[in-house]
């Protein structure tokens, strides 16, 4: 069940509209995608031989650079 709620939360954010009379921001949206490798030691020695190690990419937005005591919202999917 939570798989399903991901997934429709996934579909729900990249389908719908980014401007709108609940967002008067431009559509394009500025800011930069990291990857990074993120530690999984659960996953070490599995019988199905997934890495140890997963990659994730995260969204930053323009500002995050500028203002690092601001606290942003975050969707992990």
């Amino acid at each position: 069940m939570p798989r399903t709620l991901a997934t429709l939360l996934l579909v729900a954010l990249v389908t719908l509209p980014a401007t709108g009379p609940w967002n008067a921001r431009p559509a394009a949206a500025a800011g930069r995608i990291v990857e990074l490798d993120v530690p999984a030691p659960a996953l070490a020695d599995n019988l199905l031989g997934t890495p140890a190690v997963q990659g994730a990419a995260v969204y930053l937005p323009e500002s995050y650079d500028d203002e690092p005591e601001r606290r942003y919202p975050v969707v992990y999917l």
